[in-house]
């Protein structure tokens, strides 16, 4: 799969996710290596490297490929961005505030605190009922297109999720270590990354609000809608 291109269902952007995951560890176990005696004396076995020609890299330690293989796997088994989504509530204030809410408005039902208090309680079995009913990338009901781009921009956002949180872990290890140069630097990628991630969070939004638009364009869509609302 072309790690740039866009996702078309829910495994794809799963892979795209880990690919960057993967080449964002490979970068942070190199630079943490570098700064941390005890970990470059067990990274760097002489014996254990290889070339990559086409780059003119020679000696490249085996273990890091390993240690970044590592990390990425355990980030797609425990799908770390949805942890750290849970942790923060990251994708329930956007359910909440992005779709659940304007779909609530798009059919007449005002949102107050009892009805944003269900929702929430309900968020995931109201999301399946009234939105990816619809918006399913695997049976797709609105304009496919949309559903992709969704995809696409929500891939990128739990890229620099995962990529961010992997870089806290990175720039502790290096402070920790007094490798305060390098510990300033991962810092301050850290948070142009998390600048990245609320620009593409708003782009997110965009096509959610597209989305939503577009399921209630039809009639018996919208009275569904209406009714599985007013139920609550």
């Amino acid at each position: 799969m072309n790690p740039f291109a866009q996702p078309k269902n829910y495994n794809e952007m799963l892979t795209k996710i880990t690919i960057f995951t993967f080449s964002i560890s490979l970068i942070l176990v190199a630079v943490v290596a570098h700064n941390v005696p005890l970990l470059w004396r067990f990274l760097h076995p002489t014996w254990l490297t290889f070339t990559v020609e086409p780059l003119g890299l020679k000696n490249v330690p085996t273990a890091y490929v390993i240690v970044a293989f590592l990390i990425s796997f355990v980030a797609r088994v425990s799908k770390l961005h949805d942890r750290v989504s849970d942790l923060f509530g990251i994708r329930q204030r956007f359910d909440l505030h992005e779709i659940l809410t304007p779909l609530a408005g798009g059919v007449g039902i005002p949102v107050d605190l009892a009805t944003i208090g269900k929702l929430a309680d309900r968020r995931n079995e109201i999301m399946a009922d009234i939105f990816y009913r619809y918006a399913s990338s695997t049976k797709p009901v609105i304009d496919e297109h949309l559903i992709w781009a969704a995809l696409d921009k929500w891939s990128w956002f739990w890229i620099c999720i995962e990529g961010t949180t992997i870089g806290m872990i990175a720039f502790i290890l290096l402070f920790s270590a007094g490798a305060f140069r390098s510990a300033t630097c991962i810092g301050a990628v850290i948070f142009a990354g998390t600048l990245v991630a609320t620009q593409i969070n708003r782009a997110c939004a965009s096509v959610a609000h597209s989305e939503v638009r577009e399921i209630l364009l039809d009639a018996q869509r919208h009275a569904d809608v209406e009714a599985a609302l007013r139920a609550l």
